[in-house]
């Protein structure tokens, strides 16, 4: 799947690269083209490809199903010394550590919210009202404000079983 470049090509390629690109301190800043996802790209041939890539490639640090990202959290930065070829977990916590998504208060309030909500239908009573009611399951679901799965599931006896002991349905035979 790797696309394949000549030692002359691939130097004359990196000539172009260094050529077009700006130095702004240790980065070398591409202004030519990128994808939808902002990722610096050229054109080889009939292929678009990622300029790092590129630059990872010529390096000869550039595997096969490897992502290439740099490290300086610049998207637009495609120095040598600032690009590295990452698999996807590698990839993963390089954007967490950027982002500290998982660092913000109001990311984990929220999830905390949600954990302490729980279920609505752990409420015996309305359990029982589900059980006893006459209305549709769809009818029953938006006057409950559960989904429509959850009132089946109960009325189906799939989920919140009665049991007249703790020990009932552990069965020993």
């Amino acid at each position: 799947m790797g696309i394949e470049i000549s030692e002359e090509q691939g130097a004359y390629l990196m000539t172009k690269i260094r050529a077009r690109c700006t130095e702004d301190g240790d980065c070398l800043m591409w202004p030519g083209s990128a994808n939808s996802n902002g990722i610096p790209s050229i054109r080889v041939g009939k292929t678009v490809i990622s300029v790092r890539k590129l630059v990872l490639m010529e390096a000869g640090r550039w595997k096969d199903g490897l992502n290439a990202a740099n490290t300086c959290g610049r998207y637009r930065c495609v120095a040598e010394g600032h690009s590295a070829a990452l698999n996807r977990r590698e990839l993963s916590v390089l954007s967490a550590e950027r982002t500290k998504y998982h660092l913000r208060p109001e990311r984990n309030a929220k999830i905390a919210a949600y954990a302490r909500k729980g279920s609505k239908l752990e409420c015996a009573e309305m359990r029982e009202a589900i059980l006893n009611s006459d209305l549709s399951t769809r009818a029953e679901a938006r006057l409950r404000g559960v989904s429509q799965h959850a009132v089946c599931d109960l009325r189906g006896g799939r989920s919140f079983k009665q049991y007249s002991s703790p020990f009932a349905g552990l069965g020993a035979r």
